[in-house]
């Protein structure tokens, strides 16, 4: 999505002008484009390809470009269906993804022909890795499979805490928006 963080909400702008009045510490950012929506609807819910690409890709022409990733300081961002993109690329690679900021997960997706929630039982039988996470989610956002988007962030939130992730959990009075995500991204990243 990053078009829209970029096109719509000049989200580096905004980030640019909070590290500069020392409001966020300085970061490096990059945006990743899904070109169209059927290629977003593909690419995104949890899809090897998109993660593999991540990893063995994206991570290696950062370090040509002389950005050098500690896991521990790495975040996956994303919204909607980006931010279950980012928690499943982190349980693909832990050793190179150490946080997860998800804003408005779609946790209720699941492949053709499963129960709603996939990602969720993904994390509930695998190991436990050292990967944090902030979770945001709108209390408007109640609507669609498994009780909404907001019901199922507070599933996926249940189930990391049991697993003895760290993880916490952000309600925002807002709907399925760019406005609350904008806000909440720059509070995830401060945290």
């Amino acid at each position: 999505d990053g078009k829209t963080w970029q096109g719509d909400y000049h989200t580096a702008n905004v980030l640019d002008d909070l590290i500069a009045r020392h409001a966020l510490l300085p970061i490096n950012i990059v945006f990743i484009d899904s070109l169209d929506h059927a290629r977003r609807a593909k690419e995104l819910p949890p899809n090897a390809d998109f993660a593999d690409f991540m990893a063995h890709e994206l991570v290696p022409w950062l370090r040509q470009k002389g950005i050098v990733l500690q896991r521990n300081k790495t975040v996956l961002a994303g919204a909607s269906y980006g931010g279950l993109a980012s928690s499943w690329v982190a349980l693909r690679y832990p050793r190179l993804f150490g946080n997860v900021l998800s804003l408005s997960g779609s946790y209720w997706w699941a492949p053709k022909g499963e129960p709603a929630s996939w990602l969720t039982r993904q994390y509930q039988n695998a190991p436990h890795y050292p990967v944090h996470f902030w979770l945001q989610a709108g209390r408007f956002e109640t609507g669609g499979p498994d009780g909404g988007i907001y019901k199922n962030s507070l599933e996926f939130e249940q189930v990391l805490r049991e697993k003895g992730y760290r993880v916490s959990f952000h309600p925002w009075s807002s709907g399925h928006d760019y406005a609350a995500w904008t806000e909440a991204l720059v509070h995830g990243l401060r945290d």
